[in-house]
């Protein structure tokens, strides 16, 4: 793990002309670094593309998600999947990583929801349509049902490592509790199995350069089939109550969830059953959180996490 620190950009690029088909050696810009991949802008032969490197995530999984990405593509939705290098995968395992994914670099912008800043309304509800849509496409088909994760894995992991977690939060046993229950109301209430992308997040969707149009959807390294009903918890959670914000803004709520239903033949609102998916879907945001924080950091307390101070706000909807 974090093997790929050690390396330099040289020793990336030498792989990238090995293993690639890219008309020359590539130079590389780094866009992002976090706890789960480095990102890169990557040029070569007058082309630009985009360099995930991941640090977590076993190969398996990103195979996974690469093949997730070219279904919904062959479907018409608008999902970019991994440039297959020389052998014809999709993903590798270099020796200085977990796992690799080169990408066409999609040229577009990205909506900024976070540090009190909210989405315009009709991109939110741009953003809601186009997720009704990949839960329609998806709906009962036993080709999404293959996936690693499922929408128990993040609880799973938190409940199974106990340890850890009471080294990085004071108040563990409560919050250990608290995804107990969590995970016993999921299995009662967990009904209208699609695709879920499981980070419906504004960083995750590319739009047009004008316009309200969604260009391309990113990241399904968090995808599974499950309840849709997650996916449109976090989002509603996550446009409507940015990070640093005071509270849930009910206009963009209102507006996702009359976008979301729209064209599904269903009525929908904010009810007892979709206030749980918010409360779920922060909670296990949260757990993710924790579960990062390196030995020997200090200690955090449960409403460190934007994540478990939303949570608590959807109680008090």
């Amino acid at each position: 793990m974090f093997r790929f620190r050690l390396m330099d950009q040289a020793a990336i690029a030498d792989y990238l002309y090995k293993h690639y088909e890219l008309g020359g050696r590539a130079s590389l810009k780094i866009i992002s670094d976090n706890y789960y991949n480095n990102n890169y802008r990557v040029e070569a032969g007058g082309q630009s593309y985009f360099l995930k490197i991941g640090k977590i995530l076993p190969l398996a999984n990103v195979v996974e998600e690469s093949s997730i990405l070219a279904s919904l593509a062959d479907l018409g939705f608008p999902a970019v999947p991994p440039i297959k290098d020389r052998d014809g995968s999709f993903a590798s395992c270099p020796d200085f990583a977990e796992n690799l994914r080169l990408y066409p670099f999609v040229v577009g912008r990205s909506v900024a929801v976070g540090h009190s800043q909210l989405p315009h309304l009709s991109e939110a509800k741009a953003a809601a349509e186009l997720l009704s849509r990949l839960h329609q496409l998806t709906s009962g088909q036993d080709i999404w049902q293959r996936t690693h994760r499922t929408g128990l894995t993040e609880i799973d992991r938190a409940l199974g490592s106990a340890a850890l977690l009471r080294h990085a939060l004071r108040e563990a046993d409560d919050f250990l509790s608290e995804l107990a229950q969590a995970r016993n109301d999921f299995k009662s209430l967990a009904g209208d199995f699609s695709l879920v992308h499981g980070d419906w997040r504004s960083k995750n969707l590319i739009y047009q350069p004008a316009g309200d149009e969604i260009k391309t959807v990113l990241d399904f390294e968090w995808s599974f089939y499950g309840p849709r009903w997650y996916d449109l918890g976090l989002m509603l959670v996550e446009w409507s109550y940015p990070d640093g914000g005071d509270g849930f803004d009910q206009e963009i709520i209102s507006g996702i969830i009359s976008a979301y239903f729209k064209n599904s033949g269903r009525s929908g609102r904010l009810d007892d059953n979709l206030k749980f998916w918010m409360y779920y879907a922060a909670l296990c945001d949260a757990a993710t959180y924790f579960l990062g924080i390196a030995p020997g950091q200090p200690i955090k307390s449960l409403t460190d996490s934007y994540m478990y101070q939303k949570a608590l706000a959807v109680k008090r909807l």
